[in-house]
């Protein structure tokens, strides 16, 4: 069912944009205001993708993701996030790129619960984020659980 899939990237785009849209609100020249029509928009194309992850999950009771692109990392005292960078494969990336894996499920208001699966060769943990369909909490706390109980052996 992979046309049931919503695009990861053009999802990212538009989360981060409505994210930057909600969170400069009512911030006096904020730079990153958009227009009523462009709003409209993009909840438009949310609404698309609230429906083909409805359209996945009459197949699937879970989707399996990253939490984030790496295990744990440095605390950095860059304040700008425009500015933060995370090394990945040993690649400079931008660090605010990380949060597509949890705007996935936040932008289609899904419930995703995060259970620790492995342990990093340097000791840090390593979890898996379990998204599940709208309104189905129970659905992503049991698996994590399930895992949990897995883990503990």
């Amino acid at each position: 069912m992979p046309e049931s899939l919503p695009d990861l990237a053009a999802v990212h785009k538009d989360y981060v944009t409505m994210l930057m849209t909600i969170t400069s609100y009512g911030t006096p020249g904020a730079r990153d205001v958009i227009s009523a029509h462009a709003w409209f928009t993009l909840i438009q194309r949310r609404a698309k993708v609230r429906r083909q992850w409805r359209a996945l999950f009459g197949a699937f009771d879970v989707v399996l993701a990253p939490v984030f692109g790496t295990p744990a990392f440095p605390l950095t005292s860059e304040a700008d996030w425009g500015q933060r960078t995370l090394l990945l494969d040993s690649e400079s990336t931008p660090f605010g790129d990380q949060l597509a894996w949890a705007g996935m499920a936040t932008s289609a208001d899904l419930p995703a619960t995060v259970a620790p699966i492995a342990t990093s060769p340097e000791g840090l943990q390593i979890g898996v984020q379990i998204i599940g369909a709208f309104l189905h909490d129970r659905t992503t706390i049991a698996l994590a659980h399930q895992l949990q109980m897995l883990r503990a052996g």
